[in-house]
């Protein structure tokens, strides 16, 4: 079985169209999808500024996504938090600029407008927040961001050492053995466990040589200041590789 995944489109559609097509072209059987699907902020969208399209790309995912779970992005375009945060979305939304701006919220002061609509908001409120999925040999975890943060809504998140830590902690204890994660718009792959430390400069991955539980870190779509990119999961072959765009 092979596992197309896609990470950070951020309305990039031009770049989801090549990803799409190199997913199609490793034959993957069924395609993932793990957030920031819309919303983009500057620089980073000045590459595609003129041709970001959030509908087509939503299009894509309800056509096209076996499995789609939000990132942080989709919560601040789509006006709600996930349900792990207690504040409700238009408290924080309310608040003044200054009391915002302490709250440990990503939703970004600078997003971009997208041009959705209701039917495109209410497509994002139903996306699960993770997804538990059972591959030939192994059970995953697809999520946009690490354990307790699944959707990487807080900034704090990427700042706390012991994160990767907690996560692999809460693998072990739901018996995961394989978690996928976006959001960090890493080049290639990055993957870490108990017994190795992160190692930011792979290619491919062999699971035969790995310890589990394992987070495998997945390179964007969106042309940013990272290599673009998408991930293949070869089940039957124990192997991980990506294929820059």
């Amino acid at each position: 079985m092979k596992i197309g995944i896609i990470a950070d489109i951020h309305e990039d559609f031009e770049q989801l169209i090549k990803a799409d097509a190199a997913v199609q072209m490793e034959k993957a059987d069924i395609v993932v999808c793990l957030g920031d699907l819309v919303g983009a902020t500057m620089p980073a969208a000045k590459a595609y500024y003129e041709s970001r399209n959030a509908q087509k790309v939503l299009k894509w995912a309800e056509k096209s996504a076996d499995i789609c779970v939000p990132g942080n992005h989709d919560f601040s375009i789509g006006h709600f938090f996930p349900s792990y945060i207690q504040t409700p979305f238009h408290a924080w939304l309310l608040a003044p600029v200054e009391e915002r701006m302490k709250m440990p919220f990503y939703p970004c002061e600078n997003e971009l407008p997208s041009i959705i609509g209701y039917d495109e908001i209410n497509q994002l409120t139903l996306l699960p927040e993770k997804v538990r999925y059972k591959a030939t040999h192994y059970e995953i975890l697809f999520s946009h961001y690490l354990f307790p943060d699944f959707c990487g809504m807080y900034t704090s998140t990427m700042k706390n050492e012991n994160v990767v830590e907690q996560h692999l902690e809460w693998m072990q204890k739901e018996n995961i053995q394989l978690s996928f994660i976006g959001h960090e718009h890493v080049n290639e792959l990055s993957y870490c466990s108990p017994k190795k430390k992160r190692n930011d400069k792979a290619t491919e991955i062999d699971l035969k040589k790995m310890g589990f539980p394992l987070i495998v870190w997945v390179p964007a779509v969106q042309r940013a200041k990272s290599n673009p990119g998408i991930t293949i999961f070869d089940t039957e072959k124990h192997m991980i590789y990506s294929k820059t765009l």
